[in-house]
């Protein structure tokens, strides 16, 4: 470690001599700072997330251009990671630029909100068929729902994702997954029979989101 690198990260080594503990202590908190880095897994509803957490972790190690490329290419995935090493090739002698190409590459591929839509709708008409016997895989679907439910509540979101509050969404969600509904007049109304469906929508605060 230089000395000017180990000033910009606030280890005094200039007005007394430079511990070895300092640099240990310095070492400790960026190892401990980088573990915190996740595989991206190339899902577009995980970006947003996974973004932010990047960028907590490399401001505060304080990295050049050159160490966060290196660490975009060992943290994205097999698909995303094809964009780094092209950009980072092509911009060999201006990383900073390169960089900057990188995550609005990234941004449009996997942040865009059109992604994020296509994504979530894969998942939900790819999710399998419940019954009342399927209950671990609720959890599954609770999970799912309040995923939705978190974009629909962000403004980038909110508008392509409205159409989960129209009653027709409803009724498609409640045929594909068996949940207890009836139908009056055009709305759509969860069942409030005693089932386990019922119960465990009401226990994950989900039942909002059907109940139209």
């Amino acid at each position: 470690m230089s000395v000017n690198h180990a000033n910009q990260l606030g280890l005094n080594v200039n007005s007394s001599p430079f511990q070895s503990t300092d640099i240990a202590y310095f070492l400790l908190k960026k190892d401990l700072t980088l573990s915190r880095l996740s595989k991206f897994n190339d899902q577009p509803e995980s970006y947003p997330i996974w973004k932010a957490n990047f960028h907590s972790v490399v401001s505060e190690v304080k990295v050049s251009a050159v160490e966060e490329f290196d660490l975009l290419i060992k943290w994205l995935g097999s698909e995303s990671v094809r964009h780094a090493v092209s950009i980072r090739t092509a911009n060999a002698d201006n990383p900073e630029t390169g960089l900057v190409r990188l995550w609005e590459r990234l941004d449009e591929r996997f942040g865009c909100p059109e992604m994020v839509k296509a994504s979530l709708e894969t998942r939900l008409s790819n999710f399998p068929r419940l019954t009342n016997k399927d209950c671990a895989k609720l959890y599954d679907l609770a999970d799912l729902v309040a995923e939705i439910n978190s974009f629909k509540q962000n403004t980038k979101y909110a508008a392509l994702l409205s159409y989960y509050d129209s009653p027709l969404e409803s009724f498609l969600l409640y045929k594909s997954y068996h949940l207890p509904f009836r139908i009056d007049g055009h709305h759509v109304h969860l069942d409030t029979s005693r089932t386990l469906m019922y119960h465990f929508l009401h226990s994950q605060n989900l039942y909002h989101f059907f109940k139209k």
